[in-house]
């Protein structure tokens, strides 16, 4: 299987987690572990980075034909939410009408789910969420040449999610893969 993966926002920027660690240094963290993890079992794993000093749109474009390059059978892009200390659960975002992004989602909230049984929950019924044209995320979702989503693993707003986010980077990155070999199975990726 061949993974795009990108931290959300760019270096040092993003939402603000309830210690004020951003967005972006956090999911650098965990994103090394899944391209190490994925590596482990045999992926071909390419990080693509947001272009820095463009709009949001320009930006995606330009990061959805580097991954049209890569040929990726699937991208994920990493991030948490932030609003108030009581907001709670996690979701995970596909593009509204992409059938193989929606079964990518439910692979990857199948797998989160089980591996956060009892703590974290989803935020609306499934934890999957599907975006239109003019919702947040939505360029991601829909320039890319593959199914996409976009991982919102809880909200680091609230002190309880962001103390089980932090120490629990390894498992994730696990979730993350078993999610994305579960999603290949069904969809017979490349090389896979």
């Amino acid at each position: 299987m061949r993974v795009s993966i990108s931290s959300g926002h760019t270096a040092n920027t993003g939402a603000q987690a309830h210690d004020g660690t951003d967005e972006w240094s956090h999911n650098e963290r965990l994103r090394r572990l899944v391209v190490k993890e994925l590596e482990q079992r045999g992926h071909v794993v390419k990080t693509h980075y947001r272009a820095i000093n463009k709009s949001y749109y320009s930006a995606m474009k330009k990061l959805a034909a580097e991954i049209k390059i890569f040929r990726a059978d699937v991208c994920l892009e990493l991030h948490f939410n932030s609003a108030s200390p009581k907001a709670h659960g996690y979701e995970f975002l596909y593009y509204r009408g992409s059938k193989k992004g929606k079964l990518l989602a439910l692979c990857l909230s199948s797998t989160f789910g089980d591996m956060f049984t009892g703590s974290i929950q989803p935020r609306r019924g499934t934890g999957i969420l599907p975006r239109g044209r003019v919702n947040r995320g939505s360029a991601y979702l829909r320039l890319t040449p593959c199914p996409a989503v976009i991982y919102e693993p809880g909200f680091a707003s609230n002190p309880k999610e962001w103390g089980i986010l932090k120490a629990t980077l390894y498992g994730q990155a696990i979730a993350i893969a078993d999610g994305l070999e579960s999603y290949c199975h069904e969809e017979k990726c490349s090389g896979y």
